[in-house]
Order: C-alpha cells, then sequence, then structure tokens
C-alpha cells in the first residue's frame, strides 16, 4: 500500500521514534486533480476548497473484496520496530475513508413464473438497458495526537473501529430533554437505556424524549 525512499532523523514535537518514509503517490497532484474536475461536473455537487491530502491509497481486503479509498490529511508515514504507520503532524489531521455507491437502481423487465403470478411477459427493449449508481459515501476521523495507524489492511481498519468520527455540526443528533412536569417516565415506550444513566423513549404522538 505504501512505497518511496527512507529518510532518517526527526523535527518537530510530534515526530515520533523511527525512520520517516517519504511518500509520494501522485508527485505533480494531477490525479487529485483530475478528481476534482469531476466532483465540480456532478450536478448538485458541493464542492470543498481545494485542500490536497497528505496520502492517498486504496485498500483491497483480499476475503472479501472490500474496496476502500483512503486519503490521509496532515499525516507522516514513518517506519519503527513495529513497522510503517501513518501518524499526526498537527491537531487537524483526520482520515478520510471513501465507499463505492451502495446502491444500483436499474430498469426491469416482467416475466411470467411457474405458477406465474400474472399472466404475459413484458418484452425487454434494446440494449444498452437504463441504470444509474448510487453516489459513494465517506467517513472521516479525527486522528489523535498520540494515534499511530499500522499501514496495512488490519491496521487501518481497526483504526476505524476505534477513531472518533468528525461529523458536521448539523448531522449531530439533536438531544431532546425530558422535562419535569411535561412529559412522565411511564408516558414513554420504547425505551432504551443510554450511557450516564438517561433513557431515551418515545411518547404517544410520536415525539422522541430523555
Amino acid at each position: 500500500m505504501g512505497g518511496g525512499r527512507v529518510e532518517g532523523g526527526s523535527t518537530g514535537g510530534r515526530r515520533r521514534d523511527g525512520l520517516r518514509l517519504d511518500f509520494r503517490p501522485d508527485p505533480g497532484n494531477i490525479l487529485a486533480a483530475l478528481e476534482r474536475v469531476v466532483e465540480v461536473s456532478r450536478p448538485g455537487q458541493v464542492v470543498s476548497p481545494a485542500l490536497l491530502p497528505s496520502h492517498v491509497f486504496r485498500l483491497l481486503r483480499p476475503e472479501d473484496l472490500a474496496v476502500l479509498d483512503v486519503r490521509g490529511y496532515d499525516l507522516e508515514l514513518v517506519a519503527d520496530d513495529a513497522g510503517p504507520a501513518l501518524v499526526p503532524t498537527s491537531d487537524d489531521a483526520r482520515l478520510e475513508v471513501r465507499f463505492a455507491f451502495q446502491h444500483l437502481g436499474e430498469l426491469a423487465f416482467y416475466k411470467s413464473g411457474d405458477p406465474p403470478p400474472a399472466s404475459g411477459v413484458e418484452l425487454p427493449g434494446a440494449p444498452p438497458i437504463q441504470a444509474l449508481a448510487a453516489q459513494g459515501s465517506r467517513l472521516v476521523y479525527d486522528v489523535p495526537d498520540t494515534e499511530r495507524i499500522a499501514y496495512d489492511i488490519a491496521g487501518v481498519l481497526a483504526a476505524m473501529s476505534r477513531l472518533p468520527l468528525r461529523v458536521a455540526p448539523l448531522a449531530t443528533p439533536r438531544p431532546t430533554t425530558l422535562r419535569p412536569g411535561r412529559v412522565r417516565v411511564e408516558d414513554l415506550v420504547g425505551m432504551v437505556a443510554l450511557p450516564g444513566g438517561f433513557l431515551l423513549g418515545r411518547t404517544d404522538d410520536d415525539r422522541l424524549a430523555m
């Protein structure tokens, strides 16, 4: 998943002990520029100001052919006795994992079965048959100062299970407070226990209360 020449020494307070691996997958930033052109050309796509990642690589897990496109921002590739790893170089370090489309819609044609649910057969049109793939999705993780992400398949997947997600403020759950005298605990249905001794439930008029 990586390569490049190896440099010795260390500078800065955040640099871990070990060798710094010089990672240059796209020296001229050509791939990043082409990707940005594709994003801008999509209808309704909101494109953030250009920010080039420090690392770009594709993760392929052979067991189930899972494919993830990974981008690192303000990360550095170093090597020590435990092997190569990604470590943060600033307070804004993050890991972005992109997923291919998860849904596909295509034009279908009716054909009766045996026993048929209904009579008749719908003749298919001439190929190519219309199909539309959904947009891809992504997850963004904060990389704390003390974090070390092993630079291999298992290491990246393990990091995705422990790193805190970076979520846009509008996408975070809106807290609902249970106000004394307004809603009683016994009026809530479908309650679930939350950390800290809180209960989350639903009222008869389909409102959430905690």
